[in-house]
């Protein structure tokens, strides 16, 4: 017979973990106004899954003031109601399945926007459904059981439990590493775009690593820490972790964007650099590069520095 934990050792991790979370709602919001000031580029598609999610956003945190309301003020009344599951943590589940099932769908669009790799994106794809599927059944089974101590000691629920979180994990691994390989294979020889890549590779390998880590800590304190609710206050952090990730990307989008627009000068041995500079100097400077594309067309000659340029920082924009 499993024995029963005392308040703290139960719930006490749980309710720091719900703590950060919040945190993490209002870094959300705050990406979430900054995204909606510059997304004027952006495809409608993308604008509405964005606004799909911080209101998805909105209502899970609202769900979780409602678990933190239950645990820390109705269990006073009753303190045998802490072992009892509140119907608001499967209705926070459901909403962090949604919330990281478009994250994911967007990720693996990425990646297939750039590899055009149909196995690698089946693979992904498979592995999200499958995770999905572990998911919605240990949910659906904790809803019947409504009790941690059964809940944590049931074989079947332990193991859709460990089962979903490694697929995460390896679904979490394999985008990032697969968005790594492919930005690099699209490496250019001009520096403005190389710049360009080099910050999406970064930034795939810190969100990855820490949405991968996120799904390291679940397993194992869901694993080692029997009888305690620590693993899941990873994985209400994880979930807040992934709206985060995908405004990450969305701002550091447009911000790329930007870069890609500054002004290009074309020196006397037809090299394409770039400056920041005077409008004034910006209209000449455009131009000049207006002119020398002119000439070209006219005399039926090109340059192929200019010529690469153009179509380098076109095939850039377009995967950004």
């Amino acid at each position: 017979m499993a024995t029963i934990p005392s308040i703290p050792s139960l719930i006490g991790g749980f309710i720091e973990g719900l703590g950060i979370s919040y945190i993490l709602y209002g870094i959300t919001v705050a990406q979430a106004y900054v995204y909606m000031l510059g997304c004027e580029r952006d495809a409608k598609w993308i604008k509405v899954m964005a606004s799909v999610v911080v209101s998805l956003e909105t209502i899970h945190t609202g769900v979780l003031l409602r678990t933190l309301w239950y645990y820390a003020v109705v269990v006073i009344t009753n303190p045998l109601g802490y072992i009892h599951i509140d119907w608001s943590i499967p209705a926070a589940l459901m909403l962090d399945l949604t919330m990281e099932s478009i994250v994911h769908s967007y990720y693996i669009y990425r990646v297939w926007s750039f590899s055009k790799n149909r196995v690698l994106t089946l693979v992904m794809t498979v592995i999200l459904v499958v995770r999905n599927g572990w998911f919605l059944y240990g949910n659906i089974r904790v809803i019947k059981i409504a009790s941690w101590i059964v809940v944590e000691n049931t074989p079947i629920i332990r193991s859709a439990f460990l089962s979903t979180y490694s697929l995460t994990l390896v679904l979490d691994v394999i985008l990032a590493t697969s968005m790594v390989y492919y930005l690099r294979r699209n490496k250019t020889t001009f520096q403005r775009t190389r710049n360009v890549v080099s910050w999406l590779m970064l930034y795939s390998v810190n969100s990855g690593a820490i949405l991968a880590a996120m799904s390291l800590c679940s397993i194992v304190t869901f694993a080692v820490f029997s009888n305690r609710l620590l693993y899941g206050a990873f994985v209400t952090i994880g979930s807040k972790l992934y709206a985060n990730a995908l405004f990450g990307m969305l701002n550091t989008r447009n911000i790329l964007r930007e870069k890609l627009n500054e002004p290009i000068v074309i020196d006397t041995n037809g090299i394409a650099r770039s400056y920041r500079m005077h409008p004034m100097h910006v209209e000449i400077s455009q131009d000049r590069v207006t002119d020398d594309i002119m000439q070209d067309t006219q005399t039926g000659e090109s340059n192929p520095e200019t010529s690469s340029y153009k179509l380098d920082v076109q095939k850039t924009y377009v995967n950004v």
